[in-house]
């Protein structure tokens, strides 16, 4: 059999005998295959099984073929592809491996293959150990071929990684009651979204692990799977552009992606006039301080005010480890639904790093900021990391973009390459006098933001619009 081109998962199949970066359980193997065949992650008992099947002393690849024949057996297997050909039963497997399509060269090397007389199920079996196993640094690959390898090998590493603690952490939860006609099971349906957002970042793992052990206990996990992945919210990238005004009538002309604007003082009949105009909408509203002017500014406990935030009087810090404040930020976070926000940027969520009054620690901060993002994406909202430069490693996987101010001025960006490891854009705002009236250090900046990858705006600290230049 012989191609053109031979393609990074292609070539690792190929040597996948000779050719290994690390062993991987028999229960990861297993789990692999769950989601090759059937794009979901296995339960207690179907893995109980199988492992038995096994023989946990052998991990050879024979097992795997075994195994994966005796899955091809499978009613739900049958019904799902014995009526396809074998080019679509490959798209299949990588949809449900990466996805998305598989390339052209690959699909093609695996269609000559089952067309030559391999079995299907040798066939996903040799794909999933391959994928998992394979030393991709020992393979003739090009720097590009290796760099697709690799977020490819980190994808399904990943899910299968998420899905395995699914299955293990929840337990008897995700046996499913009828295997034969699973489609509407709570316990099925859960084993499918919960690596539904799971891709090549291991941050995407750590997020989902994290939110699996936090509801391991809980009297009904598979509900609280199901209702947490249900909602989808905006998820912008590194390209997008945005304009950022707080005060004053909104210039709605900006070509740009993203507006921010505030929450309190922006009408839902101004937002729809900008989602009309295909612009996203980000409301912003202050998560960790007082504001005296505000509308609910009676809902808050005086146990709850701290200090003044300095140059900014009629703002004082909040006692975030108060949970009395909980019920008013879900009310803010209701209130940008009802006017139609695409997201929230919550501001002043780093009262621990500040003079504030109280005695915040970093894991009350962190327990917030996370209830904060939990709540925005509750609702559909995306939601943006104000600052809080020291916790980004952390906090990163709960939310979807970083808005910073001055990170150039204070020599900061580097803390914010999470977010861009993540592909979710930073949005820089930066108020220096030297910035805006030298064009010299200006192009400089500019220079600094898009080797970064950073959406940086100089603005007036007042947000005002009353001049805007952008690094775009």
């Amino acid at each position: 059999m012989k191609i053109k081109r031979v393609t990074a998962l292609m070539v690792c199949a190929i040597f996948t005998t000779t050719v290994k970066a690390r062993d991987i359980s028999i229960e990861q193997k297993i789990t692999g295959l769950y989601i090759g065949y059937f794009n979901r992650a296995g339960d207690k008992d179907g893995l109980d099984f199988w492992r038995d099947k096994a023989n946990t002393s052998s991990n050879s690849s024979d097992t795997l073929k075994e195994l994966s024949a005796q899955f091809a057996k499978h009613p739900l297997f049958l019904s799902t592809y014995s009526h396809l050909n074998n080019r679509a039963f490959i798209e299949k497997i990588y949809q449900n491996s990466l996805g998305k399509a598989g390339d052209s060269e690959g699909v093609n090397f695996w269609t000559q293959g089952l067309d030559g007389g391999i079995k299907r199920s040798d066939m996903v079996s040799s794909f999933i150990e391959a994928s998992l196993e394979g030393d991709l640094e020992k393979l003739p690959l090009s720097s590009k071929e290796l760099k697709i390898a690799q977020k490819r090998q980190d994808l399904i590493t990943n899910k299968v990684n998420v899905a395995l603690k699914f299955t293990t952490l929840l337990s008897s939860s995700t046996n499913v009651e009828d295997i034969n006609n699973p489609q509407n099971d709570p316990a099925y349906l859960a084993s499918i979204k919960i690596i539904s957002d799971v891709n090549e970042y291991i941050l995407t793992k750590n997020r989902n692990i994290s939110f699996l052990e936090s509801i391991r206990y809980d009297s009904n996990p598979i509900d609280k799977v199901n209702n947490r992945l249900s909602v989808d919210w905006y998820k912008p990238d590194t390209d997008t552009s945005w304009q950022w005004q707080l005060q004053g009538s909104i210039n709605s002309s900006y070509d740009v992606e993203i507006y921010d604007i505030d929450l309190f003082e922006s009408s839902s009949s101004l937002i729809k006039e900008l989602k009309d105009n295909d612009r996203k909408v980000i409301c912003y509203f202050s998560a960790g301080s007082y504001e005296s002017w505000r509308g609910d500014k009676n809902n808050f406990p005086k146990t709850a005010l701290g200090k003044k935030m300095v140059g900014w009087d009629d703002e004082r810090w909040l006692d975030i480890s108060n949970k009395e404040l909980y019920p008013i930020m879900k009310a803010r976070l209701d209130l940008a639904v009802q006017k139609g926000c695409d997201g929230v940027e919550p501001d002043n969520v780093d009262g621990y790093i500040n003079d504030t009054g109280f005695d915040l620690s970093a894991s009350e901060q962190l327990v917030y900021n996370k209830f904060i993002a939990d709540e925005a994406h509750k609702r559909g909202l995306s939601v943006g990391l104000k600052n809080d430069l020291e916790q980004i490693v952390e906090l990163e996987p709960f939310y979807d973009f970083s808005l910073n101010e001055q990170c150039h001025k204070y020599n900061e960006c580097d803390k914010m390459q999470p977010f861009i490891d993540a592909n979710k854009p930073v949005l820089n705002a930066e108020y220096s006098q030297d910035y805006i009236e030298s064009s010299n250090r200006r192009e400089a900046l500019c220079s600094d933001a898009n080797i970064l990858k950073f959406k940086t705006l100089i603005l007036p600290l007042d947000l005002d619009d009353s001049f805007r230049y952008s690094c775009d």
